[in-house]
Formats: C-alpha cells, structure tokens, sequence
C-alpha cells in the first residue's frame, strides 16, 4: 500500500489529525497535562512540597514517564496558584549535561537570565498560565567559557540578584531539572555536585524538582541526610487501567471527535500491548505507534487481537534488520535468563563481560542503561535489584543472536 493510501487511512478511516503516541512527550505542559492519567497522589504530593519551598527528588527508569509528571505538575502548580499572594514561576531545563557545581551554577544562571526579564514580568497579568513556563535547554559553549572566565563568586552574585528580583515579585521559583544522570552515568558525580551547591538548594525563596534513574539506595539517604529533597519519590510501573486510560487519552487528544474506547485498537488488542508494557509508558507509546503504523501499511481498519500479533510480528522483523550482531548475542543471553539481575549477590554474566570488555557486572550498568535508551533493553527496580529485560519487539533479534553465539564463525 502506498504512504498516500495509509495516511489515508489514519486521517479519514481513524479520524486521526497527527500522531497520538510520541517517543517522547511534548515539551508543552498544558498539552502534556490534557492527556496525563494516574499519579495522583504522588502529584499532589509534590505540588505542596514545591509551593512551601521544598525539593523533590523523583527517581524511576527511562520511560517510566518522569518528564511527563514534572510537566504535568508544573503546569498544574501554576494554575493553581494564579490568583494566590504568592505565584509560582516554573523553569523546565531541559537536556541538562552538566554534573559539576559549576556547570550546575551555570545552568541556573543561564535560565535565570532567559526568564526574570522586564517584558516576562510585564506579561504575566495578561497571558495564560501554562505560556510563562519556560523551556529552557542548555547553555551555549561561549557562553559557558565566558562565565568559567568571570568565576563562581561572580556567578552566585548574579542568581542573588535574579533571586531577590522574584521574591520582590512575590514569586516562589520553581526550578524542574530533568534527567541528571542521563550523561553523569557514574554512581556519586551527581550527589558530589549537590553536595557543594547546598547554597543554593537549600534556599527557602526556590523550590527544585529533580529528576534522575533509580540508583543505589545509600545515595537517597545520603540526600536525605543533606537536607537536599524533602520527598524522595520513586515512580513506579503503572498498572494496566492506568495503561488503558493513557491509550484513550492520547487517543483523543488527536481525534477529531471524542470518543470512550481505544478505536482503531479493540479492547483485546489493548489487552495484549499493555501486557507486553511492563508497566512502562514509553514501551506502550512504542508498542501503539508502531502497530498502527504497520496496520495501515497494511490496509487494517481495526486494530485486533490478530491484526497486533501480525504486526508485532511485522515489527520484530523490521526492528531485527537494524541490530548489530553484538546487541542481538546480548538480548539472548538476556532473553536466556529472563532479565539480568544486577543485586547484591553479585552474578557473573561470563558471556557479556566477554562480548563488552567489562571486568566486573557493576562496569556493565552504564551499558545496559544505554541498551535501555535505545529501547534494546527494559530496566525495572526491583526488591532484590535492578532487572533488565528484552524490551516487547526485540525477541526475534534475541533469537537471531542465539544463532550467532552458538556459531559464532
């Protein structure tokens, strides 16, 4: 079928007006709440934590929708309290790369100095709630090399100075920090980097939200300790109502009518990607998007139970062409175990220190972490350790890589 006939399909058959299941959410957070489901709790949680001054800490895997939650609560935080004394002014950083004190002062004053400006303050009586949250990403290099030039004393003065400028305002600064660990893979550089900005963490007049994997358990008591978080709040997978609700949320935030049920999928098909989900957001947003792009390629109407085991099996094949010889001997062995289990009683995994160059099963962490952002691998925190299972779709390249081990010439 052609690309015209398909879209076709998604448009006019499914009354679909783009694409409902992103990789990654939007990074706008009125559009990221309309079709948030679940955490309710956890959410209300955070938001009086945040609005008396306080830092979160929200730990959890990739894909298990730490993002979206921040989004979800900055957004609700400000609609909140839009017409309290005290008003909320959320900057979302995105992409942050840094793991020093330095480049984390640096960060700061960079969104600081995009934000607190005349013309922000001026709008904020005018505009939406959701349209003063700010995303912000990294900093350029020049400019990073231009405040290394100025030093840390002159860089602290300047966030002081932007400090009192919001408390003035009547402000509370809400600061989302997204993903720190994502490129500080090492156990420790993070909780070194807080450690030596416990000036700034601890101030009363800003409010952080942090984000990060779920690493050892000794480095949340040690935050703890710190006075660094107020709330340290594991996300966990979610269960499937929860899953379900998602699917039909963001189904209908693109539909051109609303509608209860999960069409073109059947409550079957549903059934079946939320269990091969694991409770994963990311993994079901793959799972929906990628079915319905086989199904309409292949001219379905409906999406049910036969027409998802078609095309997961379309999409294993599809995905199989794309992994190295190394990867798929990976996913078998995984697939051999059920899952590497990384805990205190340490395993061998002879086979994959072999095929990576790692000495022990701990060097092998930031590898599987990256496995994990590929979407080669599912990561979930357990009682006894971490687990890294063969993400859904990938079972037909751990069965080509048991071919390769056992004939390796």
């Amino acid at each position: 079928m052609s690309f015209e006939e398909a879209e076709r399909i998604k448009r006019e058959v499914w009354r679909l007006t783009c694409d409902p299941f992103p990789d990654v959410p939007p990074v706008d957070p009125e559009k990221v709440a309309s079709f948030f489901v679940g955490r309710r709790s956890e959410i209300n949680m955070t938001l009086s934590t945040l609005y008396r001054g306080d830092n979160v800490l929200v730990r959890g895997t990739w894909g298990i929708g730490k993002t979206a939650f921040i989004l979800t609560t900055l957004h609700r935080l400000q609609q909140k309290t839009v017409s309290n004394y005290r008003k909320v002014l959320p900057i979302y950083i995105m992409d942050f790369r840094g793991g020093s004190v330095d480049e984390f002062y640096q960060t700061i004053l960079y969104s600081l100095t995009r934000v607190v400006k005349k013309s922000v303050w001026d709008r904020l009586k005018f505009i939406r709630p959701q349209e003063v949250t700010a995303i912000v990403s990294i900093p350029p290099a020049s400019l990073q090399a231009r405040w290394k030039t100025e030093g840390r004393s002159s860089v602290l003065e300047q966030i002081e100075g932007f400090m009192r400028r919001v408390e003035k305002k009547h402000y509370r600064l809400v600061i989302a920090l997204d993903d720190l660990d994502k490129t500080a893979m090492q156990q420790g550089v993070i909780n070194a980097m807080f450690h030596d900005s416990l000036h700034l963490l601890r101030d009363r007049r800003c409010a952080f939200i942090l984000t990060s994997r779920a690493i050892a358990r000794l480095d949340d008591l040690e935050i703890s300790h710190l006075g660094i978080a107020d709330s340290i709040l594991p996300l966990m997978p979610m269960k499937g109502e929860r899953l379900r609700e998602m699917t039909i949320s963001q189904l209908n935030y693109v539909r051109r009518e609303f509608r209860d049920d999960a069409f073109p999928f059947t409550e079957d098909a549903v059934d079946e990607i939320v269990e091969k989900s694991m409770g994963i957001p990311r993994v079901l947003n793959s799972l929906c998007r990628k079915t319905l792009d086989i199904a309409a390629q292949q001219g379905y109407t409906k999406i049910n139970s036969t027409c998802f085991e078609n095309c997961f099996h379309k999409l294993q094949d599809n995905l199989s062409i794309r992994i190295p010889p190394e990867i798929k001997c990976i996913l078998f062995y995984a697939l051999e175990r059920d899952g590497f289990l990384v805990s205190s009683k340490e395993e061998t995994l002879e086979e994959v220190l072999a095929l990576t160059g790692a000495s022990t099963v701990h060097e092998l962490l930031p590898y599987f972490d990256r496995l994990v952002q590929a979407n080669y691998l599912v990561r979930a925190e357990r009682a006894d350790g971490i687990s890294y299972k063969v993400a859904p779709g990938r079972e037909k390249a751990a069965m080509e890589g048991r071919k390769l081990v056992q004939s390796p010439d």
